[in-house]
């Protein structure tokens, strides 16, 4: 069985008037079926429309490339936690949790017996910000930039990148952009690369690194680069950041993933 997902596929207007195609890969980027050349549309400006079928828990993602060409346009990650089931919390038990105002399941039920201490020695990465932003991010899970305000957020638990040799922190309105058009792109060693898609002072941003082995970065923007930066103004349309790392080896490993919303500030003056 498959179900219809829908990919909004950014290229900006140097790439409009495309004929693109397609291809699923699995988690180790192997193709998967074959190559999808229908259903796209392109909205205008190098903006397009994919809208196709995805098979049943299918886990990996999706490539975009102009047609007849090798050359990566975009990508898009697909989980079936996200996209297939998103209402389906015990998939792996057969049940569906549901608000019925009496007996939590018992298979969340073990969730009462929790301490505060269990929960934080609980071995996963976590991820801080100052008071002024503190509040919104325990409410919605995602980084909040204020703008105008001097950014600095912690996060911790990455894993050992103590081979590293490049480490970035970017931002981007969808997946599919380019580096070059990122909200935020900073690099460890060469600061601020890009804001709102355009080369930025280096010294605006930077990431430093407190615990190498643990995986423990701090990343701050000034509140000169941040007052640049746009409100997000729709609640669900928000950007993406990912933090990644390249080793030594010269792999490539993706350390933390999420959301980054942008809210206006209410004073101006400086």
């Amino acid at each position: 069985m498959s179900y219809t997902l829908s990919f909004d596929i950014s290229l900006g207007s140097g790439k409009a008037g495309l004929t693109l195609a397609a291809q699923l890969v699995d988690t180790s980027g192997n193709a998967v079926g074959s190559e999808i050349t229908t259903g796209f549309t392109e909205i205008g400006g190098g903006t397009y429309l994919l809208v196709t079928s995805i098979p049943d828990d299918f886990r990996g993602g999706i490539k975009v490339y102009e047609s007849g060409h090798t050359d990566v346009l975009g990508f898009c990650a697909i989980n079936p936690e996200e996209a297939e089931n998103t209402n389906d919390i015990l998939k792996d038990t057969g049940d569906i949790l549901e608000d019925t105002g009496t007996t939590i399941p018992g298979q969340i039920d073990g969730l009462n017996d929790l301490s505060a201490a269990d929960v934080w020695s609980y071995s996963i990465r976590t991820l801080t910000q100052p008071a002024s932003q503190v509040a919104d991010a325990m409410k919605s899970g995602k980084i909040n930039i204020y703008r105008g305000d001097t950014f600095t957020v912690t996060i911790t638990g990455l894993g050992d990148i103590s081979q590293r040799s490049k480490l970035y922190w970017t931002v981007k309105k969808q997946l599919a952009d380019q580096d070059a058009s990122a909200i935020i792109q900073i690099e460890e060693t060469g600061g601020l690369l890009r804001l709102n898609g355009e080369t930025s002072t280096a010294s605006n941003g930077k990431i430093t690194v407190t615990n190498a082995t643990n995986g423990d970065i701090k990343i701050e923007l000034s509140a000169s680069a941040t007052k640049k930066l746009a409100i997000t103004s729709i609640p669900h349309k928000l950007h993406k950041y990912d933090v990644q790392a390249i080793m030594n080896d010269g792999s490539v490993k993706t350390l933390s993933v999420g959301d980054v919303k942008v809210t206006g500030d209410v004073t101006r003056t400086v």
